[in-house]
């Protein structure tokens, strides 16, 4: 009975490569040890292994070496992650930078972002198309970062922000000025006196984005000990969305643990479980959630 080894050579390299973006997420070292196969398989999955980089302060030396190669491998990234707080030199960051030619996607705090944008070319920015924000931020600190920043961050297509709901005034902020087509706000909220008026007043904000598509909504809890938004949180956004009539908005159910113990991070040099898998979803992570409100569903009942 044939085997694997059977298969044509152009079927087989197709298969490792789907195995390598499967695995290369969880087990990048066994990614990384596909390439002493061959230099055809090597070929492949080097634009796997880097379409992805994590950068900390572990790895950064290793990486500048990367970057410092003519035909770096950097050169395949799409989308850079920095887990932990993490500001090397300004050197260094712009040889890192410098090999980032086709970077579409970062992800990070709102202060490394406001410290590594800058190093980015004018072509560098304007093929940016998402950035997730791992920090809670206050309109504030959106309002006072540097234009340069603020103008990549207002044309970015894809967004993701934290917001600590009872505590953010997203009134403060020009929502007309933003191009964003999908956005996903991860709520935290420590006890709202008012859920529904809180959550009323931060939504239709946002909604007043002129060219947003679609509005994710997802709950999140900080740590084990703190509870989070309450079960009645996706009840409260559902009728405001009937309420409201508006079809942009959606909410995925199951809360997730965005932060652990900060120490133990930095011992482990881990990563939020939550954010890494949103890094590695890539902009399928704006796509998944339930759909608050349908005109087409509303019409069938009334039909029925």
């Amino acid at each position: 009975m044939p085997g694997f080894s059977d298969l044509p050579v152009e079927l087989v390299i197709l298969v490792i490569e789907r195995v390598a973006w499967d695995y290369c997420s969880s087990n990048k070292a066994w990614v990384a040890s596909l390439c002493r196969i061959s230099r055809a398989i090597q070929h492949i999955i080097t634009p796997v292994l880097y379409h992805t980089v994590e950068v900390t302060w572990r790895n950064f030396e290793t990486l500048l070496e990367i970057a410092a190669r003519p035909d770096s491998p950097l050169h395949a990234t799409r989308c850079v992650y920095i887990p932990l707080v993490f500001v090397p030199c300004v050197q260094d960051i712009d040889t890192f930078v410098s090999a980032l030619q086709h970077v579409q996607e970062f992800a990070f705090g709102l202060f490394a972002f406001e410290y590594w944008v800058p190093h980015l070319s004018p072509a560098q920015r304007s093929q940016l198309c998402a950035v997730s924000l791992h920090e809670r931020i206050q309109p504030v600190s959106m309002l006072c970062t540097p234009p340069a920043v603020k103008a990549v961050i207002h044309c970015i297509p894809y967004l993701r922000i934290v917001v600590e709901l009872s505590a953010w005034d997203a009134e403060r902020l020009d929502m007309l000025s933003f191009h964003t087509r999908y956005l996903i706000m991860d709520v935290e909220d420590r006890g709202s006196a008012n859920l529904a008026e809180c959550l009323s007043r931060k939504l239709t904000t946002l909604l007043r984005i002129p060219t947003l598509e679609r509005l994710l909504v997802r709950p999140r809890i900080r740590n084990h000990r703190y509870r989070g938004p309450g079960p009645d949180f996706a009840d409260v956004l559902g009728r405001w969305a009937s309420e409201s009539r508006e079809p942009r908005l959606w909410v995925e159910d199951m809360p997730a643990i965005t932060s652990t113990d900060v120490a133990a991070w930095n011992m482990q040099l881990g990563c939020n479980p939550a954010y890494h898998e949103d890094v590695y979803r890539g902009r399928d992570a704006w796509m998944r959630g339930r759909q608050l409100y349908c005109q087409e569903d509303v019409t069938e009942r009334r039909g029925a």
